[in-house]
């Protein structure tokens, strides 16, 4: 019996064969955890023997057990190496130089069959550096052991050894919303060496050449659900992250490129932008624009320099007006020293992104008991073999996709490409409910239109919640009637774009294409092997269906988890501040969302002796501004802040006119610094 949260050492071996402990991490539930070399892993390991992706950790209560993800240099359990995969049972996982041991748990379970001291520790051979300690309450462990009391001594801190560093303005997350407020900062007049940016990056300090990349968690998702540098992003674009001004766009700059090639078909962006959507599609830029633009701008602003690679544990405040942050170093950072750290700041600003994201827990069932099986796949996760098998495959092939949207529309045309391969493929698309072709949700005298039970991303959103009448009425709003003004905004919708509208009809025209409303729930797989299909349970109104659907892969497109809570410390803020959240008040219940901010995206209950505290991004939704995890959003957030700042006088932000914003852009647009 495993029990949570499991507690983990991870140990790293040197060039004489000693092992010294370098980590400790604790995993709070059953769930797949990821081990690799990258940043956005669970578990991560930086030394060049590892993977990027090198293994999977499959927990629950019933025991443990490894998945080698096709690693270079392979994964060891108890010194075997291992084909595939293995129960974890006893000993210690190795994955070169690291080893990982089970800690602080019922060992007759978790390691039977190996030698116990009297103290209940394991005697594992070649330790040479004591054994580890078993892992301290909570309460004992670092930041706890510093962070006491709500508020803290930067004194003690610092004569502890702890404290890494002090700046008048912290940005923690490290994503595009802490670069958006960043780069607001910097061209407000702040400079670089008062900023400070906490993220946890795939960023090889030792190359010149390398930097840390803003968008690398958001490009991730990207490329996972079916979106590479080349396509287009789905959603409205219209914002653009490196450029606070917003011209030229990407459309300004797209048609210009083309033109200096003397490609006229160009100008079509340009029309694309003023057209939008009565005359023409929406206009998206292709990731990659964005992405490079970033790069040059954050090379503009000093961003590399700017930036610590760490992971960030908790926060409090201080005794003299400011905020202690404490973090987890990277390991080449630590210089083989401690990486529990503390840095401190005046002007805080929280950007960490979407907590989760959600795994169906069919989809985790199968997954766990069919570990080598490559059949259901989330579609945030790297799942491109799913693609080059249905390409690669002659004959009949079934293809569940689940979910609706953004990513659903580009899954679904994903496979239509795979198609041109093999056209005997079919897609069952499944939603949980139907949406009528007038039922789109309303707002005043709007309404969103509705094609294939999917709602519209309309001309009006989210260009509207940068200066329109939405944006006023939210911010003016109590609680209770902007609460009711998200929920008849509606939920999941995608863009109307013409290829997506194409391949459903075609589908639908051929057969190839059906729509299950309902569930569609994963249960078992008839045999292991290629000829093995799984098996889905199809409950709905749709009669014409059958209750047993048996298909080849299943893609779940089930969105990102936006509860602040499943962030470890956002929770921890939220319980020691008693931070208020926005209320759902169109559920039952106290169902809570983002965290409440003002209207200048402030936590007000963080200020203190001229001390701030903002936040932005998904993590305030439900809030004063509606499109609040668009580019658009960050942006606003941003601005909004960093206005406030010059209000309340914070060092380094001016005032930002007319002529002083002309010179800005001026500079912008040489690539001149701020």
């Amino acid at each position: 019996m495993v029990d949570f949260p499991l507690k983990l050492d991870i140990y790293k071996r040197d060039e004489n064969g000693r092992t010294k402990l370098v980590d400790q991490v604790s995993l709070t539930k059953p769930a797949t955890y990821t081990i690799g070399r990258l940043s956005d892993k669970h578990i991560t390991l930086d030394a060049p023997q590892v993977s990027r992706s090198h293994a999977l950790l499959i927990a629950d209560t019933t025991g443990l057990e490894v998945v080698d993800q096709n690693s270079t240099f392979g994964t060891f359990v108890d010194d075997q190496r291992i084909s595939e995969r293995a129960f974890w049972k006893t000993g210690r996982l190795r994955i070169d130089p690291f080893e990982i041991e089970v800690v602080d748990q019922d060992l007759a379970d978790v390691a039977k069959d190996k030698q116990l001291d009297d103290d209940g520790t394991l005697d594992v051979p070649g330790r040479t550096e004591g054994k580890p300690p078993k892992s301290p309450p909570a309460h004992e462990a670092f930041p706890y052991t510093v962070f006491k009391t709500p508020i803290v001594d930067v004194g003690a801190i610092r004569a502890a050894g702890y404290l890494v560093g002090e700046s008048e303005y912290l940005a923690l997350g490290g994503g595009l919303g802490s670069f958006v407020w960043v780069d607001h900062l910097r061209i407000f007049g702040v400079p670089a060496k008062s900023i400070r940016v906490v993220g946890n990056y795939d960023w090889n300090v030792d190359d010149p050449a390398d930097h840390p990349r803003p968008y690398a968690n958001y490009r991730r998702l990207c490329q996972n659900s079916q979106i590479p540098g080349f396509e287009r992003l789905r959603s409205n674009s219209i914002s653009t992250p490196d450029n606070i001004w917003g011209f030229p766009g990407y459309a300004s700059r797209e048609t210009w490129r083309d033109l200096k090639r003397l490609r006229l078909g160009g100008l079509r962006y340009i029309f694309q932008v003023f057209g939008e959507p009565a005359l023409a599609q929406s206009f998206t830029p292709r990731s990659d624009d964005v992405f490079n633009s970033i790069d040059r701008e954050a090379a503009r602003i000093g961003w590399k320099g700017m930036c610590l690679n760490a992971r960030i544990l908790a926060m409090r405040k201080t005794s003299d007006g400011r905020y202690a942050v404490a973090i987890r170093l990277d390991q080449k950072l630590a210089q083989g020293g401690s990486r529990d750290r503390v840095v401190v700041g005046k002007f805080v600003h929280l950007a960490t992104g979407y907590p989760a994201y959600r795994t169906e827990d069919d989809v985790f069932r199968f997954n766990g008991r069919y570990l080598s099986e490559n059949r259901a796949f989330k579609a945030y996760d790297p799942h491109n073999l799913v693609y080059e098998a249905l390409e690669q495959r002659r004959g009949p092939v079934t293809v569940a996709v689940r979910g609706r949207g953004i990513v659903a529309s580009r899954i679904l045309q994903r496979l239509y490409l795979a198609r041109a391969h093999n056209n005997q493929i079919q897609i069952v698309h499944q939603m949980r409910t139907a949406i009528g072709s007038s039922k789109g949700a309303r707002f005043g005298l709007a309404q969103r239109g509705v094609f294939n039970n999917t709602e519209i991303q309309v001309f009006n959103w989210p260009k509207s919640c940068w200066g329109g009448e939405l944006r006023a009425l939210l911010e003016r709003s109590p609680p209770e009637v902007r609460s009711k003004i998200h929920g008849k905004l509606g939920g999941t919708t995608t863009a109307d774009r013409g290829d997506w509208t194409r391949i459903i009809q075609q589908g639908r025209r051929e057969g190839w294409y059906r729509v299950a409303i309902g569930k569609l729930e994963v249960r078992d797989l008839t045999e292991p092997g290629p000829a093995g299909k799984v098996v889905m349970e199809y409950s709905g109104p749709d009669s014409s269906l059958p209750r047993e659907i048996k298909v080849d892969y299943v893609i779940d497109c089930i969105g990102l988890i936006g509860d602040v809570t499943n962030s470890e410390f956002l929770k921890d803020l939220v319980e020691t501040y008693r931070l208020p959240r926005n209320r759902d008040y169109n559920q039952e219940g106290n169902v809570l969302r983002g965290l409440a901010v003002t209207n200048d995206f402030e936590l007000s209950n963080m200020r203190q002796n001229g001390g701030r505290v903002y936040a932005a991004g998904q993590i305030v939704i439900h809030g004063p501004h509606a499109a609040v995890d668009s580019f658009l959003g960050l942006q606003y957030a941003a601005l909004r802040s960093v206005d406030h700042l010059h209000r309340v006088g914070a060092p380094g932000v001016s005032g930002f006119g007319a002529l002083k914003s002309f010179g800005q852009w001026i500079r912008w647009c040489f690539g001149r610094a701020p």
